[in-house]
């Protein structure tokens, strides 16, 4: 017998499919079913699948990131896509990763059924002749990682309730250990007690699929632990699995995705858009630390347009939690929902004008003038100022000007470049207007600035 997993979000669609199929005469059985893929995933750690049947649209992980999963870590599994009529035009790309067939879930006729399995079964019968199908690996327990959450650097703990020696402590992060596995009997034990589910803790049995030495391991460990941490941490849970190979983060394309949903600015007040940005930044998992300077950009415009007595941002403290951003962004939306109704003007313009200040942020062509963004929003020219304006409570000239000069502020602190070159690289042709606008702003002339922040004059 085959054993099938079935991955669809609709649980409606899904019991139809195991009631009308006809599994038990091509010899397959359903073992399970997922709504999303990365509960496909999950099941596929824990049992041995030959057919993932998969929708293509599902939330959390979708049918595309569900399949290049299984290809890298699940080689042997064939896969057969689920679809609907509007969604032929991912039926192509589906092929291109690797499905061998797919079936169309508004046409359960008897006999197109029997010819669609029977297509299936020739297929594999001729891929298991024709193509070599890479061995699955068992997972080997390897050994647990300790992380101290607090950052506080506590290794006595782990030692002094008898789960290693300190000459056997593996530090992989500043406040995270490796306690490789010795014996296997004696090693593989969930930590029993109460002392690392205070959420002070959290305890990572690692199963590796890679045949990594102690040493290796422990170099990979270092680079996926604060990332799958990141991701998986759930309130009131202090104990994980976490099977090798994991992949960190997804290609370049995909992180670039990431960051345009973000920078877009829609998330803020359209929840399409947010559940969007969420589900793309979940599945990429992108960098904690590259996510939070996004984030950050991301934020600043809304603290300008709403000018809040409250803080805008997110803490990027040691062990950092998704779930814990998502909370607080969840909060800032809110909030910021609300006051953003006292701004005479359509969510649609305040967002666009969000989307003008991150472009005036991050400084991509200091020449860059008013009529030029508002041609790049779509918007006129003098309808963008009077928005900017109105929404910023300062002119769109400058607001630019002002934010400039920040930025050679900044710099005259982090380089010793003459003044000079720093007000070129920031617009400023002329030095000395350059001076006159700088002592404006901060009552200091640049050298002067520059000399008093070295000397720890001037907080930061």
């Amino acid at each position: 017998m085959f054993n099938v997993l079935i991955a669809d979000d609709e649980k409606l669609i899904r019991k139809g499919l195991i009631a009308l199929l006809p599994w038990s005469k091509f010899g397959m059985e359903v073992i399970g079913e997922a709504n999303n893929g990365k509960s496909a995933l999950d099941f596929l750690k824990e049992h041995h699948v030959d057919f993932l049947f998969t929708d293509l649209s599902m939330p959390v992980m979708d049918g595309f990131d569900l399949m290049k999963a299984v290809r890298q870590h699940y080689p042997h599994v064939w896969i057969v896509v689920l679809t609907c009529h509007q969604d032929f035009e991912y039926v192509q790309e589906a092929l291109r990763l690797g499905a061998i067939d797919y079936i169309v879930k508004t046409q359960f006729e008897q006999d197109k059924l029997d010819d669609i399995f029977t297509r299936i079964i020739e297929r594999v019968s001729y891929e298991k002749t024709h193509r070599f199908i890479p061995a699955v690996k068992q997972a080997s327990f390897s050994g647990y990682v300790f992380a101290d959450l607090k950052g506080e650097h506590r290794k006595e703990l782990i030692i002094g309730h008898g789960w290693a020696a300190e000459d056997s402590l593996v530090e992989i992060s500043g406040h995270s250990w490796f306690v490789p596995a010795v014996m296997e009997l004696e090693a593989d034990r969930k930590p029993t007690g109460t002392w690392y589910q205070q959420g002070d803790w959290a305890v990572v049995r690692i199963m590796d699929r890679t045949a990594s030495n102690a040493a290796a391991l422990s170099g990979h460990l270092s680079k996926i632990i604060p990332v799958f941490l990141f991701y998986e941490r759930k309130a009131g849970q202090s104990y994980y699995e976490l099977t090798l190979p994991y992949e960190c983060s997804k290609g370049a394309a995909e992180q670039s995705q990431v960051i345009q949903v973000w920078e877009a600015q829609e998330w803020m007040t359209n929840e399409a858009a947010y559940e969007d940005a969420i589900r793309l930044t979940v599945n990429s998992r992108i960098d904690p630390a590259e996510l939070f300077q996004l984030l950050l950009t991301c934020l600043q415009p809304w603290q300008a347009i709403v000018r809040t007595g409250w803080e805008i941002e997110i803490r990027n403290e040691a062990f950092a939690a998704w779930y814990e951003w998502k909370e607080r962004l969840d909060f800032i939306r809110e909030r910021l929902m609300q006051q953003m109704k006292l701004i005479p003007y359509s969510p649609a313009v305040i967002t666009t004008i969000a989307r003008a200040v991150i472009y005036i942020q991050e400084g991509h062509d200091v020449s860059l003038n008013r009529d030029e963004l508002a041609s790049r929003l779509l918007m006129s020219s003098s309808y963008f100022s009077q928005c900017f304006k109105d929404i910023l409570g300062m002119a769109f000239g400058d607001y630019v000007r002002a934010g400039r000069i920040a930025k050679t502020a900044h710099l005259l602190v982090q380089s010793n470049e003459p003044v000079y070159q720093i007000a070129l690289k920031s617009g400023f042709k002329d030095e000395k207007y350059f001076s006159k606008l700088f002592r404006i702003q901060y009552g200091l002339n640049p050298t002067e600035y520059r000399k008093r922040m070295q000397q720890g004059e001037i907080n930061k």
